[in-house]
């Protein structure tokens, strides 16, 4: 509750600041009074003109309804303040919107000066000024008779003066049919002609820079839309930044003007056109940049509020929408505080960038408040959104700056992060690709992986010789009943894994194991010349294991089953099978023989066919069985591969 107070407090006060800031005309304190028009004269005998342009201001006669002869003194004249639009005489004449009317004032000059000149503002009457009879500048021709009389050239001038010493007087004629304000916009200005057009050279300069800038500014905002257009903010701002710069163009010192052959309507209808535009894209950019700080319904009624006063300046008569200014003011008056709440509000929030954009922001909509009041006469100034307005987009600048560093250090570390997450996702994967292919090469032998890996099917291959070996433990099913499971396992896994480790040393590939049954192949998938020697040397190798293995364990008092082994040699078609569980085997008669090999030799020898003996005779020393009666294949020649040859 008391935060809420506070930030009320804090909001109304900051407001009141803005409106005394605005009202007061932004004047700053003078060291000197400048001379005035008084009685329709103004004396400027002592007046020093360097640096210090003087404004016509003050008491000027006027004359309504008949302009006559200029070179002639002002007859039945009336004093009325200049500048003022000739609505506010109508206490003192009977003026109407349409009519013509002639000011006139004395400059009373000393003896000597350097060349003069004036300086005329903008003006939304026609006129024709004149300086001791001889005209020295006009927007219209007011003379012709034509129902409408409006200005063809609405852009500041500053006109040479065929001053002499002494009285010189400045006759102003002006006529108007349709403007619901007719008169002086702004003062006239008498100074040195360099200076004065040294000083229209600076504004205009100032005014082209600023209004090329936030056209610039404007498309640089569109083009981030364009590419991002998730974030709406910089098209409002774009938008925004377009419309000012077009409005910066018609008024000041009017520039469009000297660049384009636009006339006097036109520069009305654009300059209230913008006005109006200009408060919808500006909502809606604070809108998106803070929208927890606003009240939604308050947003939309502020957002939707300018419609209807652009399209009455799109399709009603300038006699018409010109009527609507007072009111769209007001509006402004009241879009302001609401939203200077919202930034402050933001700002006690501590959201982004909150600070900055409340600062550039107070001091433009006090320049904009101030040209609101300063149109309609309320207070004596000059137009100060210009400079308001660089404040502001300087402002916006930083925070937009401010934004990008913050996204841009946003995305460094989001990057450095996810580099590191790529890094640590690569390992694990790296990791788990290592283990797969371990558990495929487990599986399959390595040659027959890496071609399913890459090809993803394995083509079956014929081998014309090769050696299979089939290993069986002796009473197997009578000690596996007397064991428990844990032992059994443990005891079958550690004879396949020295059997393993045996294959592996000698290059041979082990296929599978079925319960006690232990089958391995030499010369597959790698074709070898040499085959049935290292089979049959790595059968020799499991003897002799297995031989001290039983020896231990009866030692150990725990008997342990003894083995078979049977080698035969010939032809095998290898190939994988299964989907999801691969299964690398091998096919052909081959296979059964050495099946059939195991199954007949002795317990604790080692049996190999005719054909295997043939391929290692010069080498192992193998005792002749005979032939021996092999259901299926009749009768078969078999050996006892006992040793190696000494020799």
């Amino acid at each position: 509750m008391n935060a809420n107070v506070r930030l009320m407090s804090l909001s109304g006060l900051l407001f009141l600041l803005l409106i005394f800031f605005s009202s007061a005309g932004c004047r700053l304190p003078k060291s000197e009074v400048l001379p005035e028009v008084l009685a329709g004269r103004i004396e400027l005998t002592n007046y020093q003109f360097q640096n210090r342009p003087v404004p016509l201001s003050g008491e000027w006669r006027l004359r309504w309804n008949e302009l006559g002869d200029p070179s002639q003194t002002l007859e039945g004249a009336t004093m009325v303040p200049v500048p003022s639009h000739w609505m506010d005489y109508k206490s003192r004449l009977p003026v109407t919107i349409s009519g013509e009317a002639v000011f006139e004032a004395d400059v009373v000059l000393p003896a000597a000066f350097a060349p003069l000149a004036v300086r005329i503002p903008s003006m939304d009457t026609a006129f024709v000024l004149y300086w001791n009879g001889v005209e020295i500048a006009r927007n219209a021709n007011i003379y012709k008779q034509e129902a409408d009389v409006f200005p063809l050239y609405y852009a500041p001038l500053v006109r040479s003066v065929p001053a002499t010493p002494g009285v010189n007087r400045v006759t102003l004629h002006m006529v108007n049919s349709i403007y619901p304000r007719p008169g002086f916009r702004d003062a006239i200005q008498l100074g040195q002609e360099s200076e004065l057009k040294l000083a229209q050279e600076r504004s205009l300069f100032f005014d082209v820079f600023l209004s090329g800038s936030l056209f610039l500014i404007a498309l640089y905002h569109f083009g981030l839309f364009v590419l991002r257009p998730k974030d709406p903010s910089t098209f409002y701002f774009s938008c925004f930044a377009l419309v000012i710069s077009v409005r910066l163009a018609v008024t000041g010192e009017a520039f469009l003007f000297r660049l384009a052959p636009i006339t006097w309507k036109i520069s009305t209808f654009l300059e209230y056109l913008t006005f109006y535009m200009a408060a919808s894209p500006l909502i809606l950019f604070i809108r998106r940049l803070y929208p927890d700080e606003g009240v939604r319904w308050i947003d939309r009624i502020a957002v939707l509020t300018p419609v209807p006063f652009v399209l009455i300046v799109l399709f009603l008569p300038m006699q018409v929408y010109s009527q609507s200014l007072m009111a769209f003011q007001l509006y402004t008056l009241v879009a302001a505080g609401y939203f200077f709440y919202v930034l402050i509000r933001a700002t006690l929030h501590h959201r982004e960038t909150a600070r900055s954009f409340l600062a550039g922001s107070t001091i433009f909509l006090a320049a904009y408040l101030n040209d609101a009041l300063y149109a309609m006469r309320l207070i004596d100034s000059v137009f100060l959104a210009p400079f308001g307005l660089f404040i502001f987009f300087f402002a916006q600048a930083f925070l937009l700056s401010k934004r990008f560093a913050t996204a841009f250090q946003t995305a460094e570390t989001l990057t450095r992060e996810l580099d590191e997450k790529v890094k640590e996702r690569t390992q694990d994967l790296q990791a788990e690709r290592d283990r797969s292919d371990g558990l495929l090469k487990n599986i399959l032998p390595e040659e027959v992986a890496s071609e399913l890996k890459t090809q993803g099917s394995v083509r079956p291959m014929f081998y014309p010789s090769v050696s299979v070996i089939f290993i069986d433990f002796v009473d197997f099913t009578h000690f596996s009943e007397s064991m428990n499971p844990g032992d059994l396992v443990s005891e079958l896994d550690h004879c396949f894994r020295a059997f393993d480790e045996i294959m592996e040393r000698s290059g041979i590939e082990k296929l599978k194991t079925i319960g006690d049954s232990y089958m391995a192949v030499s010369g597959v998938p790698v074709a070898q010349p040499d085959h049935a020697i290292r089979c049959c040397e790595a059968a020799l190798e499991i003897k002799a294991w297995m031989d001290n293995y039983m020896s231990r364990k009866e030692r150990e008092g725990r008997r342990i089953w003894s083995y078979r082994i049977g080698i035969h040699s010939g032809p095998v078609t290898a190939g994988v099978i299964g989907s999801k569980k691969f299964a690398f085997d091998i096919w052909g008669d081959t296979v059964n023989v050495a099946s059939r090999m195991e199954s007949h030799a002795a317990p604790g020898t080692i049996n190999v066919s005719e054909a295997t003996y043939q391929l290692v005779r010069d080498r192992l020393h193998c005792e002749s069985r005979g032939f021996v009666d092999v259901k299926g294949k009749g009768q078969m020649m078999m050996y006892r591969l006992v040793q190696r040859r000494a020799d």
